[in-house]
C-alpha cells in the first residue's frame, strides 16, 4: 500500500509541475514589455495577402481598407511573400491615415447619368501636392459590371483607345453619360482627401497640365 501511495504521490506531483509550468508559459507569453508593441493575431500567420491588380469587389465587400505591404509589414516573417504591389486587410482603427502608408479605401463613384458604381480610392495626404486633390495620387478606381477594374490615371502614357472603347461597351453607355464621374469614399475609412472628380481619362502634360480623352 505504501508503494502505491508512493506511486500515486509522484503521478500527482508530476501533474502539478505540469500545471505550473504551463501557467508559467501562458503568463509569460500575455505579458508585453514597455517597449514590445502590442500585435493582433494578424501576425501570427500570414495574412491574406492580395495583388493590386487581383484586387475585386468582394475583397472590398469584405474588406473595405487595405493597406499596402512593403513598406510597414518589413519586419513581418512573410515579408519576403510581398512586393511593391501587395496588400493586404487593414485590422486597425479607422479611419486610416494616409501619412502612415497607402492604403486602398472602398468608394463610391457616380457617373454623370447618376448611376453609382463600387470601386476604391487611395487616400491622399493633406500636404501632398499642396493639399489640392491630385488624380495621379488618389488614383480612383472603377469596378465594371463584371468584376473588371478600370483606372482613369495613365501617367505619361497615352491611355490606349481599345481601353476607352471597351469601357463604354462594357457600361452600354455613351461618354456624355459617364463624365465627369464623381467619386468619394465610404464614411469614416479615411482621412486626408478622398473625393473629387474624373473628367476622363487623364494623363500628364506639360508641366502641371492634365490631358483628358474620352
Amino acid at each position: 500500500m505504501a508503494t502505491l501511495g508512493s506511486k500515486n504521490m509522484k503521478y500527482i506531483i508530476i501533474v502539478i509541475v505540469i500545471a505550473v509550468v504551463i501557467l508559467i508559459v501562458v503568463r509569460s507569453r500575455g505579458r508585453k514589455s514597455d517597449n514590445e508593441p502590442i500585435r493582433s493575431s494578424l501576425y501570427s500567420s500570414r495574412p491574406l495577402l492580395r495583388q493590386f491588380g487581383d484586387l475585386r469587389p468582394q475583397n472590398f465587400e469584405q474588406y473595405p481598407v487595405w493597406v499596402h505591404c512593403h513598406v510597414i509589414d518589413y519586419d513581418e516573417p512573410w515579408y519576403e511573400d510581398t512586393d511593391e504591389e501587395t496588400f493586404r486587410p487593414w485590422y486597425k482603427d479607422l479611419p486610416a491615415d494616409p501619412s502612415e502608408t497607402m492604403f486602398l479605401v472602398k468608394a463610391t463613384l457616380t457617373l454623370a447619368d447618376g448611376t453609382k458604381m463600387s470601386g476604391f480610392v487611395t487616400p491622399q495626404s493633406p500636404n501632398d501636392s499642396s493639399g489640392k486633390p491630385h488624380l495621379g495620387l488618389i488614383q480612383p478606381q472603377l469596378f465594371l459590371p463584371e468584376g473588371r477594374r478600370v483606372g482613369f490615371w495613365f501617367g505619361i502614357l497615352e491611355p490606349p483607345k481599345e481601353e476607352i472603347s471597351s469601357f463604354y461597351a462594357a457600361l452600354g453607355k455613351d461618354k456624355q453619360d459617364v463624365f465627369p464621374i464623381a467619386f468619394e469614399a465610404n464614411d469614416g475609412l479615411a482621412k486626408g482627401i478622398t473625393d473629387g472628380s474624373v473628367p476622363g481619362f487623364c494623363s500628364s502634360g506639360n508641366g502641371d497640365k492634365i490631358e483628358i480623352t474620352k
